[in-house]
């Protein structure tokens, strides 16, 4: 009888250690998702893809991208960067980029837009996959729409805009990653 005390009392006592075990590691995961979330912007950021024509010529023409066509032309002088990137914070820097009938509608003292041009060689849509912000850089990754071998999605190329708005943050640069 007294054997069987004893084996009880070690059983109580494993149950509840694994329980305390099991709560510690709930509790340690819940810690690392909150960090990680907390770096994480909610997605809730707006996208406009491939959305030239809404820029202006005069800003088009200044800002071009390496290896894109112009005027039935590749641009290959490597003084031009392959990518270019806009932190858009006012409306005065937006009407220097935009022509005033464009869709976007910006509250600037609550959001901004995130301008990045390229060179594409594909039309296919975009949506965010990730936009992550750590010591003053946001990190925006971005999937291209997949489709079947085959399909027509590919072009000449030329030099795709693509705009994000999202929420004011006191940010120094951006990096885009396109996943196609």
């Amino acid at each position: 009888m007294k054997i069987d005390m004893e084996k009880r009392k070690l059983k109580s006592w494993k149950f509840f250690g694994g329980i305390v075990l099991l709560i510690l590691a709930l509790a340690l995961i819940l810690t690392l998702v909150a960090v990680t979330l907390s770096s994480v912007i909610k997605n809730k950021a707006a996208i406009y893809d491939n959305e030239a024509e809404w820029i202006r010529e005069e800003f088009y023409e200044q800002n071009r991208v390496y290896g894109a066509m112009y005027d039935r032309e590749t641009l290959r002088d490597e003084s031009y960067p392959k990518t270019r990137t806009f932190i858009v914070r006012t409306q005065e820097e937006f009407d220097k980029m935009f022509i005033d009938e464009n869709h976007i509608e910006v509250d600037f003292e609550k959001e901004m837009l995130l301008v990045y041009t390229y060179k594409a060689t594909y039309t296919r849509k975009m949506k965010i996959k990730r936009i992550k912000e750590d010591n003053g850089i946001m990190e925006v990754e971005l999937d291209v729409e997949k489709v079947k071998l085959g399909v027509g999605a590919s072009c000449s190329p030329f030099q795709r805009y693509v705009v994000l708005k999202v929420d004011k943050k006191d940010i120094t640069s951006v990096e885009f990653t396109i996943n196609d």
